[in-house]
């Protein structure tokens, strides 16, 4: 039929054809399948009933727990049914709700002297909590955190995943912001081999999604090398050769390096500039061979969510 397995999911086919694309999901006995072309639509679906028994189900409502809601903007995936089945199996579907997934003042440690919980359980609460944020990326933080603690969780890492099951009775019908901000900052030469740190936070809303901090490759010859390199790190994250497409607002606390992702022309010929922390600038920026629409926007250092020490 010309399908073929996507590379990022061993379930995905993809069919490209004189302009049309469809896609095949697959899981067990469940299927998928969405395009651009209705009358090629039907044609897979005949094609397929000639080798399989299908039953046709209708639109996409529910999926393996994820609720598809339509509008005039598109679809909305949701597990606010999936939230309160996972609240139900844990008998905390009457408890009182809370604004904050996890502690901002109480450290979890591996070893914090408190008696030791049921590991079974615990495990099952957190995969299927793994599993929720799929959508609630506002929870992906703390489950990695409490993951941590697998082995032998104690009573207070069970007390921080019944923390985290509290915030999601208060949260279940929440819709969640689909902002994408990046922050990127630059500490300069370092002292012993001249090669600067670049460093960035991805936030999606107000979750942070993505963040790192590593030493660049090669030694930058002037500061605005060194930054517009920061800002071609925060906009390929995944450093894996693959092309992304990125879309939201990059910060930085420099403007020439933001002028630089517009001119990179200007590489050559900028030495190390004292520029105003209030300055500002709005461009497109294409670096790591991503195909990107980003806003840049120069911020004072004070502001930045991302610092060195």
């Amino acid at each position: 039929m010309g399908f073929h397995m996507s590379k990022s999911d061993n379930s995905l086919f993809v069919l490209h054809n004189i302009g049309v694309t469809i896609y095949v999901l697959i899981y067990v006995d469940d299927i998928i399948l969405t395009g651009s072309n209705e009358v090629l639509l039907q044609q897979v679906v005949t094609s397929l009933s000639k080798t399989f028994s299908l039953k046709y189900l209708g639109l996409l409502h529910y999926f393996l727990g994820i609720e598809v809601h339509r509008d005039d903007d598109g679809l909305f995936l949701s597990q606010s049914k999936y939230i309160q089945e996972v609240l139900h199996d844990t008998k905390m579907q009457d408890c009182k709700g809370i604004h904050l997934p996890m502690s901002t003042s109480a450290p979890l440690l591996v070893d914090d002297g408190a008696p030791k919980t049921d590991g079974t359980e615990y495990r099952s609460v957190l995969g299927k909590l793994q599993y929720l944020s799929l959508t609630r990326p506002d929870i992906i933080y703390a489950v990695n955190k409490l993951t941590q603690f697998n082995t032998f969780p104690s009573v207070a890492h069970w007390q921080a995943v019944k923390r985290l099951l509290r915030y999601l009775k208060e949260t279940f019908l929440s819709i969640l912001s689909t902002d994408l901000a990046t922050f990127s900052y630059t500490k300069l030469g370092d002292i012993n081999d001249r090669r600067s740190i670049s460093g960035y936070i991805i936030f999606l809303g107000i979750t942070p999604i993505s963040w790192c901090s590593r030493k660049q490759p090669t030694v930058s010859r002037c500061s605005t090398e060194a930054e517009y390199r920061a800002v071609a790190s925060a906009l390929n994250p995944g450093n894996s050769g693959v092309k992304m497409v990125v879309q939201g607002t990059i910060y930085g606390t420099s403007l020439t390096e933001l002028l630089s992702c517009r001119f990179p022309l200007l590489l050559h010929q900028t030495l190390v500039l004292a520029i105003a922390d209030h300055s500002h600038a709005t461009c497109t920026v294409a670096a790591s061979g991503a195909a990107v629409a980003v806003s840049a926007a120069s911020i004072p250092t004070h502001d930045s969510l991302i610092r060195f020490s």
